[in-house]
């Protein structure tokens, strides 16, 4: 501890810069984000149009002799381009010169392009060109705790070009992500400005024309920067399945936090039918309520869904979105951060919530919406029962040479049809059978206690049962103690099967005698499909 007479010295923490910059290239959940933060930045510049073209390169070796998958991809718009301030903000790390409240302020975004062998920038601004380059890999120079330098130089823009067109090559990153073109498309519409709300939300006329090429593509596709929502029907009298109603964009105040920041939301809520949902990927992670900033959706938040409506599962039926520029956004932008401002949002949004869900068109869909469920789930039901009959009848009959009442007269299918079977030989005496049942129990280990006489002494014993006598081998069964097996028929037997104990068994037939020799033991098998082809003279 410091005396009077002792001094602080002022100690200025460091920071590793190079561990920051893999840290924060690191923290993106998919490599498919390099989309989401080029087509910002596109965006932002005012851009109407973007290229945007995805190739894998050549497979490298790292020093574990593993190979790795790169791709190579080139961003090109027609927007303001850059100057020589905004190129350092490109590279920089929590540098921006985006205004305040917008995503892109902390500077993080564009670090996913360092996970490289490379990056190089031709853009045209106020009468100039600038080209820029790192001059050594990004990645593998991170990595050794180095930060990559780069270049650029400045000229006149000779050409009248515009816009800014980005080279990645060697990007880190599994082709796979990129193959797919419905996956691509999918995160374009409900994780980038490629699927902006704010056509949808406030009616603007703003639009930016994507054109994407991705690997093993011959041409482009050309999609919309619109997040594109169906045509409304509302007409309940063709049934609840193909609703589709959206409210009119609510524009809430949600008050001042303590720095006297003004909390603002503007909020829209669709209610849709099961069959109008089909342009959502998934109802289960995709419907509900969505917490948006710069008119992208950013984090699913159906809590508040369950708090207006009292239940968990309404908000299946509902597509809403909340925008809020006020909200503050992790480092990877995929979630919004939990504070003063988050919480007045919510909690007007949830208040809003709950008058949606007071509506009489809402309540009435609802009300109709179970009455058509419950139909449904009679009908489905009833049309089961039909399936289940027509399948039975369609099954061979037994072939026996004996009548064994209330026993099954088609040939059983299951482990529990076969009981059925062997308990009806039972009580029709059939003298092959020579044991009764006690205890049968399919869900505790061995399948039954049985009760019969051995060499005229009353004994009790343990019988497994089974639909294929090959099944005994398809799991785990401990053949210890067991006095019989039952089973329909053989199926594909083999001769010898190792148990997961270690233990050796056997299989052997002489006759109409079926035994399964297991250490010392031998344990008789009862095939009824073969002892039910005998006379009825066998019949006490």
């Amino acid at each position: 501890m410091l005396n009077d007479t002792q001094e602080f010295k002022g100690q200025r923490p460091r920071v590793n810069e190079a561990r920051e910059f893999i840290e924060i290239a690191k923290d993106f959940k998919r490599p498919q984000e390099l989309l989401r933060e080029a087509l910002s930045n596109s965006w932002d510049a005012n851009a109407s149009s973007v290229n945007i073209t995805i190739d894998p390169t050549s497979a490298q070796r790292n020093t574990k002799g593993r190979k790795k998958q790169l791709l190579s991809i080139t961003i090109q718009d027609d927007g303001d381009g850059m100057n020589a301030d905004e190129i350092g903000y490109f590279f920089n790390l929590g540098d921006s010169h985006k205004a305040a409240g917008s995503i892109g302020t902390k500077g993080h975004g564009t670090k996913i392009y360092y996970k490289s062998e490379g990056i190089s920038i031709a853009t045209h601004k106020g009468g100039n060109t600038i080209t820029a380059e790192t001059e050594v890999a990004p990645w593998e120079t991170l990595k050794k705790g180095i930060i990559p330098t780069y270049r650029y130089t400045v000229g006149p823009n000779i050409s009248g070009a515009r816009g800014t067109t980005i080279r990645v090559t060697g990007f880190d990153a599994p082709h796979s992500e990129f193959e797919d073109l419905n996956d691509v498309t999918q995160y374009i519409r409900w994780a980038t400005i490629g699927g902006s709300l704010q056509r949808t939300m406030l009616g603007s006329a703003r639009k930016m024309l994507i054109n994407l090429k991705l690997p093993g593509m011959t041409g482009k596709i050309t999609l919309n920067s619109d997040f594109e929502l169906p045509d409304q029907q509302s007409d309940m009298s063709k049934g609840t399945s193909s609703v589709i109603k959206s409210f009119p964009t609510a524009h809430l105040d949600c008050g001042l936090t303590s720095e006297e920041k003004q909390v603002k939301v503007d909020v829209l809520v669709m209610i849709l039918g099961d069959e109008a949902r089909s342009f959502i990927p998934d109802t289960y992670r995709d419907t509900g309520i969505w917490l948006c900033k710069d008119f992208m959706m950013i984090e699913r938040n159906n809590k508040m869904w369950e708090e207006a409506t009292g239940g968990q599962y309404y908000y299946r039926s509902f597509l809403a979105f909340a925008n809020c520029q006020e909200f503050d956004l992790t480092a990877n932008r995929n979630d919004v951060r939990q504070d003063e401002a988050h919480d007045l949002a919510i909690e007007s949004i949830t208040k809003h919530l709950t008058s949606i869900w007071k509506d009489s068109f809402v309540q009435t869909f609802f009300t109709t919406k179970s009455s058509e469920d419950n139909s449904s789930k009679r009908s489905k039901a009833i049309s089961e029962m039909d399936k289940r009959l027509q399948d039975y009848q369609k099954r061979p009959r037994l072939d026996t040479g004996v009548k064994v009442l209330g026993m099954l007269n088609r040939v059983p299918e299951n482990e529990a049809e076969t009981l059925l079977v062997l308990q009806a030989m039972i009580t029709a005496g059939l003298k092959s059978i020579d044991f009764s049942i006690g205890e049968y129990n399919a869900q505790r280990g061995t399948d039954a206690i049985i009760e019969f006489m051995d060499k005229g002494v009353a004994r009790t014993g343990w019988l497994e049962l089974v639909h294929q006598l090959r099944n005994l081998f398809a799991w785990d069964h401990n053949l210890d103690r067991i006095q019989k097996i039952v089973c329909w028929e053989l199926g594909d037997i083999k001769d010898a099967y190792s148990l997961d104990d270690g233990t050796k068994v056997r299989y052997e037939r002489s006759g109409k005698k079926h035994v399964l020799l297991h250490d010392v033991s031998s344990i008789p098998v009862y095939v009824l499909s073969e002892l039910l082809k005998v006379s009825e003279t066998e019949v006490e």
